[in-house]
């Protein structure tokens, strides 16, 4: 009898002594590792150089029925043949100045933007005529962060190869050629001809000392793609 109370005892103790035993709490290792990451993604962002338009210049065309814009991004390159037009309904709309092909019928745009709100941004500041405000104070940057380069071998051509800047990687400028002539390569800007058939830049760096760091630039992405050394 004795022995069956010691051991009734004993079990009531171990039953007690398991219930006060407190649940392992829940880890928050992914939680903390997923919270860290996204706050990372934001600073980032938010650091990011923007690309705003310093400058806006814009006067109606009787002949064309539209207002012809030029406008400077981030005070070091200049764009022009941009136009604002009216549809039917008044609304005003933006038409992006670029080079259609007259064999394939496509269209390259001059400006091509990495980001639908900043495309939405730039056209309403045009059709307003105000210049963007640039918040961060002193020189605003304009950085090339990408050059990508498509060859061009055709035969007898002086077009060696078109080029694409990415500036503050948001921001998009192509239809820069790589050419060749007499005194060896040279990068052309952006152009048309007008009316008498002469040839003229569209667009091209204002700041001092920017045309030459995009020719450095774009000359020695070429020669790595193609092994020129012309």
């Amino acid at each position: 009898m004795k022995r069956i109370s010691i051991f009734l005892f004993a079990l009531v103790i171990a039953v007690a002594s398991g219930c006060s035993k407190k649940p392992a709490a829940p880890k928050k290792t992914s939680m903390v590792k997923k919270s860290t990451v996204q706050s990372e993604q934001v600073s980032e962002n938010q650091t990011q150089s923007p690309i705003i338009m310093t400058k806006i210049d814009k006067f109606y065309d009787e002949v064309k029925k539209a207002d012809l814009v030029t406008i400077v991004i981030n005070k070091s390159f200049l764009v022009g043949n941009i136009k604002v037009v009216k549809d039917p309904s008044g609304e005003a709309r933006v038409i992006w100045p670029g080079y259609r092909s007259k064999k394939s019928g496509r269209f390259y745009p001059t400006l091509k933007f990495n980001s639908r709100v900043l495309q939405r941004k730039m056209e309403k500041a045009i059709i307003s005529g105000e210049p963007m405000i640039y918040a961060g104070g002193g020189t605003v940057p304009f950085d090339i962060t990408n050059v990508d380069i498509r060859l061009y071998n055709r035969e007898g051509s002086k077009t060696k190869g078109f080029v694409t800047l990415n500036i503050n990687n948001k921001l998009n400028i192509g239809n820069i050629k790589v050419m060749t002539g007499k005194k060896g390569l040279w990068v052309s800007m952006p152009s048309e001809k007008n009316e008498n058939g002469e040839w003229h830049d569209y667009a091209y760096p204002i700041k001092k000392g920017l045309k030459k760091l995009i020719t450095s630039k774009v000359l020695k992405k070429y020669k790595e793609l193609s092994g020129s050394e012309g």
